[in-house]
């Protein structure tokens, strides 16, 4: 996949097209990322950031925002991360975009967990559960249930986590997630274990 990323990279290069060379160095930094190349990943995403604010398009910034913020939270770097997700997460808002809000939201409930904000974890959780459920994603739903589970475990709420990773295994089989599912039991098992 990456080398035709390269291929349409050098032809939107050529054509000095900023829009089509951010959106190709955005995919090619979600390859680079899945591969495990996280220098390659965080050039793309960064190059991608910088053409898109260029030619003011805040909207498409928000989504190389974003996945730089899952690489640097991968990295264990939660302030930046933190810094990533808000940003991403406000210009979703500004374009109005529930599903990119949704999808920002898990991650911030993720780092306030990381700083023990169980608080801010739980808002950030249920409202991309709220989000989700209007636009009827199942994923971005799993996902949510997902972390209210985590946030019932870390409150020593053993049932409700458990109710929470069941509705979140239910829905991520129903999309056919097999490696969500798998995270979903895994933590099942710790919850079982409390």
């Amino acid at each position: 996949a990456r080398e035709r990323h390269a291929e349409s990279i050098a032809l939107f290069r050529a054509l000095q097209d900023h829009w089509g060379l951010g959106f190709a160095l955005y995919l090619d930094g979600m390859a680079a990322y899945w591969q495990g190349n996280y220098a390659a990943a965080q050039a793309a995403y960064e190059e991608s950031i910088i053409l898109f604010r260029a030619i003011g398009d805040k909207w498409r910034a928000a989504g190389p925002l974003g996945r730089l913020g899952d690489l640097v939270y991968r990295q264990g770097r939660i302030t930046e991360a933190h810094r990533l997700y808000t940003e991403s997460l406000a210009l979703f808002r500004e374009a109005s975009d529930k599903s990119g809000i949704a999808t920002s939201l898990n991650p911030l409930g993720a780092v306030a967990l990381q700083n023990g904000d169980l608080d801010q974890a739980a808002a950030y959780y249920q409202e991309s559960l709220s989000i989700n459920q209007e636009l009827g994603d199942k994923q971005g739903l799993a996902w949510a249930h997902f972390g209210l589970g985590n946030v019932s475990f870390r409150r020593r709420d053993f049932e409700h986590a458990a109710s929470q990773l069941q509705r979140a295994l239910a829905l991520l089989s129903d999309v056919g997630d097999g490696g969500g599912m798998t995270w979903v039991i895994q933590f099942m098992g710790q919850v079982n274990c409390a």
